[in-house]
């Protein structure tokens, strides 16, 4: 759910490169790190225009303001489970704003969407119809729910409030049936009688579908399953910043999509409440994996990770800035609340370290020790991941080493190893790259500058990573639902 929008759209594809291991604006509250020991309370700055605040993790304090913007091209190698190049360009839309309108790389998230192409007929009107039934599944897209749609270029659906326009202060509580918080599938057409190029976003700026070209008389269906909270970024940065409902960082309440692109063109839509035997993977992490508000500019890859799934996953990403393994697991809108919700054959990725500069190793290993065991004892399936490293941190053994001497991804594969599961070890996969790709890690981290936080072309490029691992572990349930 989505207010205050862009209007350009973003392909955000991610690369691969081998695992070598086991196997914002307002979300940038995330302290730098170098190699060894951490230097206590260096907060990364937040983009200009966005409420500045206090934002603390275990080392200590900061407040920021001011971003640059980011324009460019830049091009980086894959190797590992896919071969072939990649060539990224950008180009500013705004201020602070990275436009990665093509990235593309062998073995990453390349085809993350796969729709369904509807056959093309001699009649174009023939295909602007619903087939009756979605081969993909999901309820039937219906065009009469178009109703719920405003605007040409985006088109912005909303199914939880009605508006006017595109402005929260122009949205009143309506009677759709898709208002409620909970997850919903959901069905949508695109393309139509006149050629288009629609990308499509949800909630707020997840990306679901890169940008998509449609030629006249064609249109492609897809299936996604949806989380819906309120407010629907951070759980609870937003409260820690006394921001108020209607802010960009809240979005609307209920069901919303954002239809963007140089010419959108949508069909119809379906949606409905998720059906009960779908898997909800919940992510638990800090702000490098959070949804951030600042997209494209910065994005956590819990964010772009609804992309690479299909209708029943759906992601609900807890990830909230700022936090380490000791604060999430006692904030009472963070874990607690995903273990009130989590019901058996669901997952977890927890993923924590940035934040965890001061920590002890007894007390790494005891805080991600309890959220496995949490996780286990709610018949669900966690599953932890080491933190992407950081594009001034040198090698991956070089990274996240505490002040107090504990070696974050060491800690976190050991507890794998004891509590018998998987381990996607990020750190290594991410810290190999970023030495891969040289002075080019510009064109993935917010602002060209920031070298904690990625944009959303590095943000994808982490997903391409745990998309990899997810298939070389053959993780289950997850490779299952891969796109």
């Amino acid at each position: 759910m989505m207010s205050m929008r862009r209007t350009t759209s973003f392909l955000v594809l991610g690369a691969s490169v081998s695992l070598l291991a086991i196997s914002t604006d307002g979300c940038t509250s995330t302290s730098s790190q170098g190699g060894g020991a951490g230097a206590a309370g260096n907060v990364e700055p937040p983009p200009a225009g966005t409420a500045t605040g206090s934002s603390s993790s275990e080392a200590g304090q900061g407040t920021g303001t001011g971003q640059g913007t980011g324009t460019g091209q830049g091009t980086g190698t894959g190797q590992g489970t896919g071969t072939g190049s990649s060539v990224s360009t950008g180009t500013s839309s705004d201020a602070g704003s990275n436009n990665t309108s093509n990235l593309l790389d062998a073995g990453g998230v390349t085809d993350a969407t796969a729709p369904i192409v509807m056959s093309d007929v001699g009649d174009a009107a023939l295909n602007l119809m619903p087939s009756g039934s979605d081969l993909t599944g999901g309820p039937v897209p219906d065009p009469a729910n178009l109703k719920y749609c405003t605007g040409t270029s985006p088109i912005h659906c909303f199914f939880g409030v009605q508006c006017m326009g595109m402005e929260f202060s122009s949205c009143a509580a309506g009677t759709s049936p898709a208002g409620a918080v909970g997850n919903y599938d959901v069905t949508f057409e695109i393309g139509g009688a006149a050629a288009g190029q629609t990308s499509v976003e949800a909630e707020m700026h997840r990306p679901i579908v890169p940008a998509e070209t449609t030629t006249a008389g064609q249109t492609k269906r897809y299936a996604f399953s949806i989380n819906v909270r309120w407010p629907e970024g951070e759980p609870q940065e937003d409260f820690q910043h006394n921001l108020a409902p209607g802010s960009p960082q809240y979005g609307e309440q209920g069901l919303d999509l954002l239809f963007n692109g140089p010419a959108p063109v949508l069909t119809a839509i379906g949606f409905a409440p998720a059906a009960a035997s779908d898997v909800t993977l919940y992510v638990a992490g800090d702000s490098t994996v959070c949804d951030q508000y600042g997209y494209p500019n910065f994005a956590g890859y819990g964010q772009v990770l609804p992309q690479i799934f299909h209708l029943g996953l759906v992601v609900a990403n807890y990830a909230d800035s700022g936090e380490s393994s000791a604060s999430f697991v006692g904030n009472q809108g963070l874990w607690p609340a995903i273990m009130k919700v989590v019901k058996p054959g669901d997952v977890i990725f927890i993923e924590f370290g940035h934040n965890d500069k001061t920590i002890t190793a007894d007390a790494f290993h005891t805080n991600m020790t309890k959220y496995v065991t949490d996780t286990k004892a709610a018949k669900a399936i966690p599953i932890l991941l080491t933190p992407i490293a950081r594009a001034n941190g040198g090698a991956a053994a070089m990274q996240f080493i505490s002040s107090a001497g504990a070696d974050i991804p060491t800690i976190t594969k050991t507890v794998g190893m004891e509590q018998n599961v998987p381990v996607i070890d990020l750190t290594t996969a991410t810290a190999n790259w970023l030495m891969q790709v040289g002075a080019d890690w510009t064109m993935y981290h917010a602002g060209g500058t920031d070298a904690t936080h990625t944009n959303a072309a590095g943000a994808a490029i982490n997903v391409g990573f745990i998309r990899d691992a997810i298939i070389a572990q053959n993780i289950a349930p997850l490779v299952g639902y891969l796109r």
